[in-house]
């Protein structure tokens, strides 16, 4: 496999899915503390709800050998649909208890897509320079983050209070954007298609 344009474009639509699961994963932090004073939660309350996405991402990951059966291109597209449809839904969230499996749900169509997106990447690289891709692709989740932080600048007015809804429905745009890059970018897995 050579080392071309492909690549690099590879590294930029796929690295979306860590672009997106990094504002995510910080916007997560943000919410908590507000939806704890507005629906009255406790601390264990709030360590649920935490860990809910993220034993979500355990058992998506679990899943994520139906890439294999099926390919990665349409798992990967069919994942982040329901990723879409689950972080724009959890801002409608009318109780906590809803908020929790809306976030639960995205929890585990993140843990499929993580490992689908790796191996899609790592089976197009060159081994020699696979290791300098991967980097750039991790360096997306701390994009992802520092896009977080500039929608939270516009949406809440301080650390502790503000329209947590409507920062939840603005980072479901790098939700989106992967979603985008999924269908138009990624070209089905070679190893699948053999």
């Amino acid at each position: 496999i050579g080392n071309g344009k492909y690549q690099l474009l590879l590294s930029f639509a796929l690295g979306t899915t860590l672009m997106a699961d990094g504002a995510e994963a910080l916007v997560l932090a943000l919410v908590t503390p507000i939806i704890k004073e507005e629906w009255n939660l406790s601390n264990f309350d709030l360590s649920c709800f935490v860990s809910l996405v993220f034993f979500g991402y355990q058992i998506g990951a679990y899943f994520s050998f139906i890439a294999d059966e099926y390919g990665r291109k349409r798992v990967l597209i069919i994942s982040s649909t329901i990723w879409l449809i689950a972080a724009v839904v959890s801002s409608f969230s009318a109780s906590f208890s809803q908020l929790c499996i809306f976030r639960f749900i995205f929890g585990i169509v993140v843990g499929i897509i993580w490992p689908i997106s790796m191996a899609l990447l790592t089976e197009i690289l060159p081994i020699k320079n696979r290791g300098f891709y991967l980097n750039i692709f991790q360096a997306f989740y701390a994009v992802g983050e520092l896009i977080a932080v500039g929608i939270s600048y516009f949406v809440l007015e301080n650390i502790g209070y503000g329209n947590w809804r409507k920062l939840l429905l603005y980072s479901a745009g790098l939700a989106l954007l992967n979603l985008f890059c999924a269908i138009y970018f990624v070209d089905e897995s070679p190893r699948y298609n053999i």
